[in-house]
């Protein structure tokens, strides 16, 4: 049993795994999607880029709102990846597929980033309520780009750039992710009670 003084000790390596493997799920897929999508599907790869931007906008609108009032941040965030695991793990299928299913593969790709965007606001809800100095902020938040970089060193190295198999790579991390956010502490939702404005 760990005791509260020894959680708090805890607090920023435990922060800084979840911004490390938030930023390595989306950095396994996004930054190489364009290689990856093979000579049939390349006509989609625009509107696969600008899943990201939309979910962005909207995403946050809907589930901000259900995270900010009346779930613990930690509950959405991982609810949110697991849910994203599985679609991501469909898009992978779906690309195999080629053009004929280019249209669906873009809406999976909006459904998956609906549920990534807004965990990228509750990462920082979670980390900012659990330390006791936000000047803490920036040693967290830095594992975020060293998970970026892992991301893109591994997909790499393991020559999976220009394959569907970053797909499936995100679907892990994306999973592991979520069982990971449902061990963080408890971080109520901030304006829980509060009336909607």
């Amino acid at each position: 049993m760990i005791d509260q003084h020894d959680s708090r000790i805890l607090v920023i390596p435990r922060m800084s795994m979840m911004m490390f493997l938030q930023f390595f799920t989306w950095g396994t897929w996004f930054a190489t999607l364009n290689q990856a999508m093979d000579p049939s599907l390349k006509d989609f790869i625009g509107s696969a880029y600008i899943c990201a931007p939309i979910a962005a906008i909207f995403a946050p609108l809907f589930l901000g709102l259900i995270a900010d009032r009346f779930f613990p941040s930690q509950l959405v965030f991982g609810v949110l990846m697991i849910v994203g695991s599985a679609i991501m793990y469909f898009i992978g299928g779906i690309a195999e597929q080629g053009s004929s299913q280019g249209h669906l593969l873009t809406w999976m790709i909006l459904a998956y980033m609906l549920c990534y965007m807004p965990t990228l606001g509750l990462g920082n809800t979670i980390a900012f309520s659990h330390i006791s100095n936000q000047n803490k902020f920036p040693a967290i938040r830095v594992w975020g780009t060293i998970g970026w970089i892992a991301a893109g060193l591994f997909i790499g190295g393991m020559g999976w750039s220009a394959s569907f198999m970053i797909f499936r790579v995100a679907a892990i991390s994306s999973l592991a992710l979520g069982l990971y956010c449902l061990t963080l502490p408890h971080t109520p939702a901030p304006l829980r009670g509060q009336p909607v404005d």
